[in-house]
């Protein structure tokens, strides 16, 4: 687990044994701080379903003179230990970007989150890489279609494709979607499966 600590500013995690009975928590690591005096560090997450015990963390950074809410990245090791920098993956120059969730196979990731600008928020996703200790960021690519909002994406890595499920606005419903990205080019593999519209999902 990975959580953001208000009295140190860092965001932190720890190593959890579950072969143990009861399981073994380790000692609280810290991974990330913030980055300068008018900056801050919150709300990480951490990668799912990695069948190699590599993993990559997403967290924003709120910029205090701004407000813009960037997104950065480092991956890790299952002993915490970080395997690259930090890097940006989204937002800046006038874009927030929040609300990520990401899953992989331990050498590449894809990261969904909201991009807020000017306009209406698009849900937008990277593909990224670590390899070496050196990151590797896709472009961006905009899964919103014109005329539609979507919204609050969780992503799930089934072997070599991926799944995002996302809300999508209509009217006064949210429908759930479930999109199917190819983790290494964040192109559809397939159409859009509408999960529900029955109600407000």
């Amino acid at each position: 687990p990975v959580w953001f600590n208000t009295a140190t500013h860092t965001i932190e995690g720890c190593v959890v044994n579950m072969t143990t009975n009861p399981p073994t928590v380790g000692a609280p690591i810290a991974l990330v701080s913030d980055p300068q005096i008018t900056q801050e560090v919150f709300a990480p997450v951490v990668s799912r379903a990695n069948p190699q015990p590599i993993f990559l963390m997403t967290y924003g950074v709120v910029d205090s003179v701004t407000s813009l809410r960037t997104l950065h990245g480092i991956a890790f090791n299952a002993l915490l230990a970080p395997l690259c920098s930090t890097f940006p993956i989204a937002g800046g120059a006038g874009v927030s970007a929040v609300d990520p969730s990401v899953a992989g196979d331990g050498n590449t990731w894809v990261v969904a989150y909201e991009a807020a600008g000017t306009g209406p928020v698009q849900l937008q996703c990277n593909t990224v890489r670590v390899s070496f200790g050196l990151s590797e960021l896709g472009a961006p690519r905009t899964l919103t279609p014109s005329g539609q909002v979507l919204a609050n994406p969780a992503v799930a890595w089934l072997q070599q494709s991926t799944v995002i499920a996302c809300t999508r606005v209509n009217g006064s419903r949210h429908d759930v979607l479930l999109l199917s990205i190819d983790p290494f080019t964040c192109a559809d593999c397939e159409s859009p499966t509408v999960v529900a519209t029955a109600g407000n999902d």
